[in-house]
C-alpha cells in the first residue's frame, strides 16, 4: 500500500457544487463533508427516480496519488420510493458506500481502469449523482411484503383479471363466439 503523504485538506461545503482541479492539488488526503443544496439534491433524485424527504449527508475521503484518485465514504439520505409489489409509496433510508478509483492518466499495463478522468476538473456533484444512480435499488420492495406468502398482497392495477382471463382455456371459444 502506498504511504499517505502528510498533506490533508478539509472541505466543509456543499459537495454537489464542488469542482476540484486535480492538476493543482497535492498528493494526500482530502476530506469532503457536508449537506447538499436542496435544489441540487432534488435534481439528483429526479434522475434516480426517487423523492427526497430531507437532507442528504455526504462524507467522502479523496486520496490523490500521482496517477489516480481513490474515493471512499458514504452518502446517506431519507427518500420515498414506490414498492413494485404494492405500488404504494414508502419511506426508506439510502446508505451508499463508496470505494472507487478514478485514474487521472492512462494506467500502467498491469492495472485495469474502471474510469479515466477526462480533462483536469473533478466534478464531485457529478460523481455523487453517478454513485446514487448506480447504487439505488431499481426494484424497491417495502419491508412489510418481504415475508408475505405469494398472493397475499393485492395489486391495484387491474391486470390480474386480464391475466386470469387469458389463462382460461375457454377464453378462445368465447372470442370465437363473439365474431
Amino acid at each position: 500500500m502506498t504511504q499517505l503523504k502528510d498533506y490533508t485538506k478539509r472541505y466543509s461545503v456543499d459537495p454537489l457544487t464542488l469542482n476540484i482541479d486535480i492538476h493543482n492539488i497535492k498528493e494526500g488526503l482530502y476530506h469532503i463533508n457536508g449537506e447538499a443544496n436542496a435544489e441540487k439534491w432534488l435534481k439528483v433524485c429526479k434522475t434516480a427516480d426517487i423523492k427526497p424527504l430531507g437532507d442528504v449527508n455526504i462524507d467522502i475521503d479523496m486520496q490523490r496519488f500521482s496517477f489516480k484518485i481513490h474515493l471512499t465514504g458514504t452518502i446517506t439520505a431519507q427518500v420515498e420510493r414506490t414498492c413494485i409489489r404494492t405500488l404504494k409509496p414508502f419511506k426508506t433510508n439510502i446508505n451508499i458506500n463508496i470505494d472507487e478509483e478514478i485514474f487521472t492518466t492512462k494506467p500502467r499495463e498491469d492495472e485495469d481502469p474502471d474510469e479515466i478522468l477526462q480533462g483536469s476538473i473533478f466534478d464531485v456533484g457529478d460523481f455523487i449523482e453517478q454513485m446514487v444512480n448506480l447504487n439505488i435499488d431499481p426494484y424497491p420492495i417495502h419491508e412489510s411484503t418481504l415475508n408475505v406468502p405469494v398472493g397475499e398482497f393485492g395489486l391495484s392495477d387491474g391486470i390480474e383479471e386480464e391475466v386470469k382471463e387469458q389463462q382460461n382455456p375457454f377464453a378462445v371459444l368465447k372470442d370465437l363466439k363473439k365474431s
